[in-house]
């Protein structure tokens, strides 16, 4: 055709017609090169199923104890739940052990009532309900011999349309049943003044916050005025002031703006949110100045519920006659005020119970120093004391509890003791766990948290590009650039490890996966190819 032409040129005009891509293809083929090389140089190459027998290996023979004691002192490990057949990866938390949603007395009748009455039941849910209805009930009414009192801030977290607002409308209510309406503070709180005007004229609330992420957003939102700011600041200052004064703000004009004092507050919370709210709301900031350690996060994961169609209907007689009992129990006993409330002593081992605990949470702290972890377990013993107070009162029926609380006999029994301590070792762990892999201070840190938690869910098999993208929402609306990115910082950061596994047989594609370091093979020097 009068023009010069190359070998590749011959084979592309007269053995496939023109055709570039097919010739590309065949001229690789012969060449013994990949047409399209990946973006990144994979820093091992391994045969897939040695490696995965060889993390089997090591998984057998590694002790990793990531204990949290249950009722017989086994250890309950929190094991990551395993991808849907779906695009998205489920929330990956744990199921709660059988003893923990069935803690006996009122509590649990509470907690089976909201869970009858619900159309999607989430005992999660429920329980983290009747322990914030049986805390406000007790408010300012004991305490422990240390001065803690019944002021618990419980935070369910559960995915879209999973039933959050069920438990609050019981809540709701069982108060209105029980004539106890005064008790519940308003359900969006405007400003940190306001709620020291509810808390100053009502030092016993239970605020019950819908979309507490939101708030919190709103709270961290650059910009946001002090009136927004003061409401994170004034419900620390609330739960520490439990077993005291609060001395409210002074102002310059006290004509118009008296200060206002706050006599021992029994300020309870029960929010409900989602993930997707929540977690960007928060930064590490929350937690060193001590904020998310005054909360118990209850993590619900999805799951399929078998649905009810029933209304709620009347509450149990039964709970209603306790609550009311609860709040007259200091009739006839002489001196009793909120400044001098009914202590519990903590009976027979319990005291030795709380003792091992405490040395179980300062090392618990230790290991978590160098990961900026450990104030999570700032206020674990505290906590546990709390809810202790309220599980020891909360296992007496009405009557029994006027006669025993009369008689001198309230006291903090064993069996409420160590259930108290299973719970609240076994919800921060998963609450550090999920703070670990989902909280960050910026967007990008949130999407590298997101991407690095999608990798480990994988396993030693590791994510490829494409499972990437399919698992995680977040990386599939980034740019490529952005992408990229991502993948460069955990690379930096040695979180991932990029592995090429050759497939058994020596033919066909490799696989190119992102593995989490944890998961990484171990390849000895020298034998990358072996």
């Amino acid at each position: 055709d009068g023009f010069a032409h190359d070998a590749f040129d011959l084979l592309c005009i007269l053995q496939h017609n023109g055709d570039i891509k097919r010739a590309l293809d065949e001229a690789a083929q012969v060449a013994g090169v990949e047409r399209h090389p990946p973006k990144h140089k994979p820093d091992v190459t391994l045969d897939l199923d040695a490696a995965m027998a060889k993390q089997e290996e090591r998984k057998k023979a590694r002790n990793t104890p990531d204990a949290v004691v249950t009722r017989d002192d086994t250890p309950v490990k929190a094991v990551p739940v395993k991808a849907s057949a779906s695009d998205e990866m489920i929330y990956d938390v744990p199921e709660y052990p059988e003893h923990l949603l069935k803690p006996g007395g009122i509590v649990q009748k509470l907690a089976e009532w909201i869970l009858q009455t619900a159309q999607k039941p989430q005992p999660i849910l429920a329980l983290a309900a009747a322990l914030s209805v049986v805390g406000t009930v007790l408010g300012r009414k004991v305490a422990t011999i240390t001065g803690l009192r019944t002021n618990y801030y419980m935070v369910g977290v559960a995915g879209t349309s999973a039933g959050k607002d069920h438990a609050r409308k019981c809540v709701k209510v069982l108060f209105q049943a029980a004539g106890l309406s005064d008790l519940l503070g308003g359900e969006e709180l405007a400003s940190g003044t306001a709620l020291l005007a509810r808390a100053a004229d009502h030092p016993v609330s239970l605020f019950q916050i819908d979309e507490l992420g939101l708030m919190l957003k709103a709270v961290a939102t650059k910009g946001a005025g002090p009136h927004l700011a003061s409401i994170v600041t004034n419900l620390m200052k609330l739960f520490s002031s439990s077993g005291t004064v609060y001395h409210g703000t002074e102002y310059a004009d006290r004509k118009t703006k008296e200060r206002k004092d706050i006599a021992y507050p029994c300020i309870g919370l029960h929010g409900t949110t989602t993930p997707e709210t929540l977690w960007p709301a928060l930064g590490s900031q929350d937690v060193v100045s001590g904020y998310l350690n005054r909360m118990i996060m209850l993590f619900v994961p999805d799951r399929r519920v078998a649905k009810n169609y029933v209304g709620i209907g009347q509450p149990p007689d039964d709970v209603v006659q306790w609550m009311k009992a609860a709040r007259e129990m200091s009739c006839g006993i002489t001196g009793l005020d909120p400044a001098s409330p009914i202590e519990l002593p903590f009976a027979g081992m319990t005291n030795q119970l709380f003792r091992d605990f405490d040395e179980w949470v300062e090392n618990r702290m230790e290991e978590n120093k160098a990961n900026g972890l450990a104030p999570l377990w700032g206020r674990a013993w505290e906590h546990a004391a709390k809810l202790a107070l309220g599980m020891a009162c909360a296992r007496y029926d009405a009557a029994k509890l006027k006669e025993v609380a009369t008689g001198g006999g309230l006291e903090i029994d064993q069996t409420s003791a160590q259930w108290s301590i299973d719970f609240v070792k076994f919800t921060l762990c998963i609450q550090q766990e999920q703070v670990a892999s989902r909280m960050g201070d910026s967007d990008f840190d949130r999407w590298c948290q997101d991407v690095l938690r999608v990798v480990k869910q994988a396993g030693p098999q590791g994510r490829t590009e494409s499972e990437m993208t399919k698992f995680s929402r977040m990386y599939r609306a980034l740019e490529p650039r952005q992408q990229d990115s991502i993948i460069d910082s955990l690379k930096r950061r040695e979180a991932i490890t990029l592995v090429q596994y050759r497939p058994p047989s020596g033919r066909g594609k490799s696989r190119m996966a992102w593995v989490a370091s944890e998961f990484a093979p171990v390849v000895e020097e020298g034998n990358e190819d072996e």
